[in-house]
């Protein structure tokens, strides 16, 4: 018992969100970014979602208004939930999702597109170990905009959501269930929607100590919706770009396929997940169970996406001081340990965390709406800082280098300089190949992904963090293969 309550003790602290069992499951929005797709699972499931043709079918940013904001602001609520919910302005929704403020029109849509959204279907409801039927054909509720009457005749000061009364009973009776709000937020549409469907068999796996969760493909095509393909290579590499990120933060571990037929004679394929560190982190701190880990020690990958397998396991002993820094400059604590855990090899993120304490001083007073912001992006995208910013690290090395010339620790400097000079070459070298107007569209694209983001950015940052952006692509990407630093130190290349 003691060693249950001193890792229960250890437990990270994860910013959780309480999502409903039932409806969740079954999808509303429409995850493609391009073109519309029925939402009929009959005969499979008695499941249909029509939509209004004034405000078009539920999309991907209407899907995170549900999940991300309207979920939120309904688990702040003990049941019974309120019938009214105060959601905030457009613009407070805009930054809540990461949006410019200048968006306020398509969220506006958007919230449309959820409202007008009609639901029927026929399902079952397991509440208390009792199990019923529930016929349902409604729209979850309605949406009040700033300056208009609200159900009880004041005027509203803000968006408001007016729950359903169909579905704020069915809110009030249906169970719940825990998931991780900040690594819901981190992730795209598709990525998300398959941590929501995963999260019931890999709760299940962990709770009966089996080794893997499993999840057909046609099933997550259908709940999703994504488009299903029948052929292996498409949807391996459908499912690749779906898989990444959760194989990145660790919580999958491994994924297999194994090839069957459905019903109607078409291949289909079970997924199995090997949950990894992060999976176990969860189920640990959401249940307060301690488990025999089912990866007591992850094993070291070859690759280079074996890094966020390993600092995950560590979540809990990060660098205090770095995430300090990290607290210091707005960004939370779960999100905080969270970037922590998933830096890079070599990522020296204190140089990334300086170099945007410049960029923001020269900006304009005020022009930053959410500076925490340009700070996450900068780290998650391990930017290259420029070459004409000196770091505080950098002008401590070649003191160092300078006053102890002749030591180990003077030595060891010059030589992580050396090798930070000689990417820095590789670098130039690359772009000097590259054609001038293939170089100037990876500008022009880094440049506009900036400024739909960062709109109150000035023209002279834009260019300079293109450049970075561009700059670290580059780096990062497998066009320059790198010496190690154990071959540069040795000699084993010309500098």
């Amino acid at each position: 018992m003691g060693e249950a309550k001193i890792l229960d003790e250890q437990l990270p602290v994860l910013n959780r969100i309480r999502v409903e069992t039932v409806l969740s499951r079954y999808p509303i929005h429409r995850l493609s970014k391009a073109g519309t797709g029925p939402i009929d699972l009959y005969p499979d499931i008695e499941w249909k979602v029509s939509h209004n043709t004034d405000y078009g079918q539920p999309g991907p940013l209407a899907y995170k208004v549900d999940t991300l904001i309207i979920n939120r602001r309904l688990d702040q609520f003990p049941r019974p939930v309120p019938e009214v919910l105060k959601i905030g302005s457009l613009r407070e929704i805009c930054r809540e999702l990461g949006q410019s403020d200048h968006d306020t029109e398509i969220v506006k849509k958007a919230l449309h597109q959820n409202a007008s959204a009609y639901i029927t279907t026929r399902i079952r409801q397991i509440r208390k170990g009792r199990e019923r039927k529930v016929e349902i054909g409604y729209s979850r509720y309605s949406v009040v905009f700033t300056g208009e009457t609200l159900p009880d005749g004041q005027t509203a000061d803000a968006v408001y959501v007016v729950l359903n009364p169909q579905h704020r009973k069915f809110l009030n009776d249906v169970e719940v269930r825990p998931l991780d709000y900040d690594y819901l937020f981190q992730l795209a549409p598709a990525p998300q929607r398959l941590y929501e469907l995963l999260s019931f068999p890999m709760f299940g796996a962990l709770a009966n100590d089996r080794p893997r969760a499993r999840l057909r493909y046609s099933e997550f095509c259908m709940f999703a919706p994504v488009t299903r393909y029948f052929e292996y290579d498409p949807m391996k590499k459908q499912m690749h770009k779906i898989h990444k990120p959760h194989r990145d933060s660790g919580y999958i571990q491994k994924t297999e396929f194994q090839e069957i037929v459905d019903p109607k004679g078409n291949r289909d394929w079970e997924m199995y997940y090997t949950p990894g560190p992060k999976a176990l982190i969860e189920f640990r701190a959401f249940t307060h169970r301690v488990t025999t880990p089912v990866l007591p020690a992850v094993k070291q990958r070859e690759s280079s996406d074996s890094q966020p397998f390993q600092t995950y396991l560590a979540l809990e002993q990060v660098d205090t001081s770095m995430l300090s820094e990290l607290l210091q400059r707005g960004i939370t604590e779960p999100k905080a340990r969270m970037l922590l855990g998933n830096l890079r090899s070599g990522q020296s993120v204190l140089d990334q965390l300086e170099y945007t304490d410049f960029v923001i001083a020269q900006a304009p007073a005020g022009k930053f709406h959410n500076p925490p912001g340009l700070y996450i992006r900068n780290i998650q995208q391990n930017i290259t800082v420029p070459p004409t910013f000196e770091t505080t690290r950098q002008r401590s090395q070649r003191a160092i280098a300078q006053q102890k010339r002749d030591a180990q620790a003077a030595s060891r400097a010059e030589l992580e300089l050396a090798y930070e000079d000689y990417k820095n070459r590789r670098i130039d070298e690359f772009v000097a190949t590259m054609s001038t107007d293939e170089y100037r569209r990876s500008l022009e694209e880094q440049r506009r992904v900036l400024k739909r983001t960062y709109r109150t950015m000035t023209t002279e940052q834009l260019d300079a963090l293109a450049v970075a952006s561009v700059r670290a692509r580059i780096k990062d990407g497998s066009q320059i293969v790198f010496a190690t630093f154990n071959e540069f130190c040795n000699g084993k290349i010309q500098v």
